[in-house]
């Protein structure tokens, strides 16, 4: 299976070799567990704290978060838990079979929009193989997305 096949557009991969502990996240500030202030805008509807699942993909839901469990919350990133969730697109995406992947989220770059602050980018770590783990960055939006013929 090719990495490539399952990402979104707004998403970059990059694979990595593990060189410590699984799931190694670059180090972010300590923050309050209790903060609620940003939230996560989705694809459509209201901004949410803590979300139990995400959808990565908006046009397709090809790939997405699931089974979230948040360590951190707080006003400049959040650290969590979960299972990636992909299409293999093999041999294509509507013949792909969804797969679910261990996965460490941490959310950050908080910005203001049209409903408060949020954060607006989405760093996922998952293992593609026992020997190598893979991490996506993906841009999250400020605002739900509309129909744009009403």
């Amino acid at each position: 299976m090719k990495a490539a096949r399952h990402l979104v557009a707004l998403a970059l991969l990059s694979a990595s070799p593990l060189v410590s502990a699984p799931f190694a996240m670059a180090s972010i500030p300590q923050i309050t567990m209790g903060a609620t202030s940003v939230k996560v805008q989705p694809c459509v509807g209201d901004a949410v704290a803590r979300p139990r699942s995400y959808v990565i993909s908006c046009a397709d839901a090809n790939s997405s978060i699931t089974a979230m469990s948040w360590s951190v919350w707080g006003s400049i990133s959040a650290k969590g838990s979960g299972k990636y969730t992909f299409n293999t697109c093999t041999p294509t995406c509507v013949a792909g079979r969804f797969v679910n992947d261990p996965a460490m989220v941490t959310l950050g770059s908080p910005k203001s929009g049209p409903h408060g602050r949020v954060f607006t980018k989405m760093f996922v770590r998952y293992r593609l193989s026992a020997k190598r783990q893979v991490s996506l960055t993906v841009m999250l939006p400020l605002k739900a997305f509309t129909n744009p013929l009403g």
